[in-house]
């Protein structure tokens, strides 16, 4: 598949599931709701109270997995907690692909987590064998 098929077949789902650790390593994975952007860049908008925002500021390093029956995709990268100025830029790119999100935009709250990817897998199970396309930033 080329880069822009991939990004098609991202853009074409809004859950993930996003892979998180603490300091010490102990894994959390939660199923959360996301956008994708140019070059692979990944928002996702949660609650400040929850493990992936105090995991994320302890651990940069974060997996997500989109899956559509016998398509996956695997994303390994550094994650973030936007703060300052990248905050209104980032969630006017977010709101653009879900405008359900923006009922929490002045919620003093809500977080955004950026993931910049460092490795990309797209396997297509249903074929023989199976396809495989990696991508590494």
């Amino acid at each position: 598949m080329t880069s822009l098929e991939i990004l098609a077949f991202l853009d074409a789902h809004e859950l993930c599931v996003l892979s998180t650790a603490d300091e010490k390593g102990k894994p959390a994975s939660a199923v959360v709701g996301f956008t994708v952007h140019d070059d692979f860049q990944i928002i996702v908008a949660t609650s400040g109270e929850t493990r992936k925002v105090a995991n994320v500021a302890a651990n940069p390093q974060v997996a997500v997995v989109v899956w559509d029956g016998s398509q996956t995709l695997q994303l390994e990268g550094k994650a973030r907690v936007l703060e300052g100025k990248e905050i209104a830029e980032w969630q006017q790119k977010h709101f653009a692909k879900r405008p359900d999100s923006q009922k929490y935009k002045d919620d003093p709250n809500e977080r955004y987590i950026l993931i910049e990817p460092t490795w990309l897998r797209f396997t297509d199970a249903s074929r023989h064998p199976w396809h495989v396309d990696d991508l590494t930033f």
